[in-house]
């Protein structure tokens, strides 16, 4: 046995000591004391102890390995696309952009091709539109955002001396009030939910959702309301499991859920297109449905009489936001959103592919066959698989699809020479093979798709007779290519040893860290809590924020709600566990 000591040994020796003291054996603190029978004992259980460990790492890799060339590879292996978020003009009362509307942006110079984006999930659309914004602070006036029809209108107005000398200045640095003017085509207690887009999660999306709002009106003060208080409610949450989220930016979903194991639906994830959610304000419907409209706003017509805006004639719903007093304004750009009938869509490219059976028992479908030498790599940019059928309209489901057990008609992919093969077996239906098959999927240009700069035209490839005006309000970010075999056993290997739970101290830790961006530090120690049975061993994660963030405690008490909901879906069921703010 080797004499010299490692510090994985010395580590094991110690535990060993440790728990002979806690059953009440008289150990002495050091080995010169200790007998030497038991020494030489100790020592050879901490060798093998650690030699043990090191081959059950090694057949953990040779699991992994095979796992992943056998399994994994058509899940684990695809991209993330890229997303932007869309705002459109709906000419009727109120319509529904559905996931299968496809959305066309056409780049020209060094990048000129086209990029094809599908909506995330439906969306209602309505006649409703926040089309003039301003900002107010003293007196101090400045319109960030003026849409048709009125905009030539808010155009003449501002062109008065008294403003133009008051755009040259730079608005008092701290506070402030933004009025925000809705325009609609319908009764407002006929719209589901008013969302507005409040811009991108930073400088200014996220605080807008915990600062006061209320709706403007002739005589008394509205009461006031924080939409952050309502994210539930937004229609982004009902389809996003945020539990699902990326973390430092490798793909973290437990493999025993069953959409792990669902190869049609070829695993992405979440996390870039929960980002937008935090930029939507949601107005409740009590607020709005019998409010008053207005031409301007009380206050803001009485306290700048001397500027004309006679041009004005519209009424429309008045909402004010009163910034925080000492929130810092910085740029006035970062407020200029504000837009309805807003949603997330992202790039991918939809294709299918249909091959006749000729009566064979047995059949493959080739998704790349025909690719030329400049689409090499195509296997790489699959997106996802999105629906397989038949001459007779039956639907069939992966091999891997544990929800789909009483399904007999499956298929199976298969990855070879930069292909993608869809094979079937007809057999087990006990029916003759219909005449052709039909597989639908879709590719996406991942990390290529980011980068396609804001407010760029879009267009929908079939036109839709109530959508027009459609144009993207940030720069599509979020996209990446497909992982390498490498990052993939890195990635299933911490789960495979973990089963997708959070079992130490320094897992939860990891897991809380990079949860949320404006967590700087996290860490778990064993202690107690307090439950409705008394006090409960319990893990106990002080959470440290950015030192130069400015959140309201009603936002703080958000995230760790959310924080604790998520560490208690990937820790043991009996595992008591409570997040708190560092020193509170």
């Amino acid at each position: 046995m080797n004499t010299k000591w490692t510090d994985r040994e010395e580590r094991v020796y110690n535990e060993l000591v440790d728990r002979l003291r806690f059953w009440g054996y008289q150990v002495p603190s050091g080995e010169k004391s200790l007998d030497p029978a038991l020494l030489l004992m100790l020592k050879a259980f901490a060798y093998h102890a650690v030699q043990t460990e090191d081959r059950l790492k090694q057949a953990s890799e040779t699991v992994i390995d095979t796992m992943i060339a056998e399994f994994f590879m058509t899940g684990l292996k695809r991209p993330i696309p890229a997303f932007t978020m869309l705002s459109c003009c709906c000419s009727d009362k109120g319509t529904v952009v559905e996931t299968d509307m496809e959305f066309l942006c056409r780049l020209s110079g060094a990048r000129a091709r086209d990029y094809s984006f599908f909506p995330l999930y439906n969306q209602e659309v309505y006649d409703v539109n926040a089309d003039v914004v301003f900002f107010v602070s003293g007196d101090y006036f400045r319109v960030l955002k003026a849409l048709p029809p009125e905009a030539d209108k808010w155009e003449e107005t501002l062109q008065s001396p008294h403003y133009r000398t008051m755009q040259r200045s730079a608005p008092p640095p701290l506070g402030g009030t933004l009025y925000i003017g809705i325009t609609a085509g319908l009764p407002l207690e006929e719209v589901g939910a008013l969302q507005l887009y409040t811009g991108p999660d930073a400088p200014t999306g996220k605080m807008l959702n915990w600062v006061d709002w209320q709706v403007v009106t002739s005589g008394k003060r509205h009461p006031s309301f924080k939409p952050g208080s309502h994210h539930d409610k937004l229609e982004i949450f009902k389809h996003l499991d945020i539990r699902e989220l990326e973390l430092d930016g490798s793909f973290q979903s437990r493999l025993y859920s069953s959409d792990f194991l669902t190869s049609g639906k070829l695993l992405w994830h979440f996390k870039h297109y929960l980002a937008p959610a935090k930029g939507f304000a949601h107005v409740p419907v009590e607020m709005y449905a019998t409010a008053e409209k207005l031409v301007l706003p009380p206050q803001i017509e009485n306290k700048f009489s001397q500027i004309d805006f006679g041009g004005i004639k519209i009424p429309r719903l008045w909402l004010r936001v009163d910034l925080a007093r000492d929130e810092r304004v910085g740029d006035l750009r970062n407020f200029r959103f504000f837009d309805t009938n807003t949603f997330p869509v992202i790039n991918r490219r939809k294709n299918h592919r249909n091959k006749y059976t000729m009566g064979q028992p047995a059949l493959e479908v080739s998704l790349f066959e025909y690719a030329d030498a400049d689409s090499a790599n195509l296997p790489d940019k699959l997106f996802s698989i999105d629906r397989v059928w038949d001459a007779n309209d039956n639907e069939y489901s992966s091999h891997l699809d544990l929800m789909a057990f009483a399904n007999p008609r499956k298929y199976m992919v298969v990855e070879e020479e930069n292909d993608l093969k869809i094979k079937f077996n007809f057999v087990p239906t006990g029916k003759e093979a219909p005449d052709f098959v039909v597989v639908g999927y879709s590719m996406t240009e991942g990390s290529d798709g980011n980068g396609i700069g804001a407010e760029v035209d879009f267009q929908l490839v079939k036109p839709h007779p109530q959508i027009k005006a459609v144009r993207n309000l940030i720069t599509s970010s979020g996209g990446s290519d497909a992982r390498s075999l490498q990052e993939i056993k890195h990635l299933t290997g911490f789960f495979l040893r973990n089963h997708g739970v959070a079992l130490s101290e320094g897992e939860i830790e990891y897991l809380a860290r990079n949860f949320d961006g404006r967590i700087e530090e996290a860490k778990a120690v064993r202690g107690v809590s307090r439950s409705a049975g008394g006090l409960v061993p319990s893990v106990l994660v002080d959470v440290h924020l950015k030192s130069d963030l400015k959140i309201s405690d009603e936002e703080r008490q958000y995230l760790l709600q959310r924080l604790s909901d998520y560490l208690d879906s990937y820790t043991p069921l009996n595992l008591h566990l409570e997040a708190r703010l560092a020193g509170s």
